[in-house]
């Protein structure tokens, strides 16, 4: 239950940093992670000028490309995952972050 809670926590607080930079006009921001009901997490990364987006995370043993979609946004969706507190990496150009 506390992994469940932990990352509830650290998606509202991506949904409040999203909303407080869309205010100050710094961009629209993207809800990252998203935890769906069947366990699958969505990982998302505003990057419009990048040209390669991975995601790598103790939940896997492999990186994983992203796709962009017409706003910028690069994108993964995982495997259902159980709940648990994870870590993760974006490996944006080659540069891990």
């Amino acid at each position: 239950m506390r992994c469940i809670a932990l990352l509830t926590n650290a998606a509202v607080l991506v949904i409040f940093l999203g909303h407080l930079s869309t205010a100050l006009g710094q961009g629209r921001g993207a809800l990252s992670p998203e935890v769906a009901a069947d366990g699958r997490v969505t990982f998302r990364l505003q990057a419009p000028n990048a040209k390669t987006v991975q995601v790598l995370g103790d939940f896997t043993a492999q990186t994983h490309d992203m796709t962009k979609d017409e706003q910028g946004v690069w994108s993964y969706t995982s495997v259902p995952l159980k709940p648990c507190s994870y870590q993760y990496w974006y490996i944006l150009d080659g540069l891990t972050m």
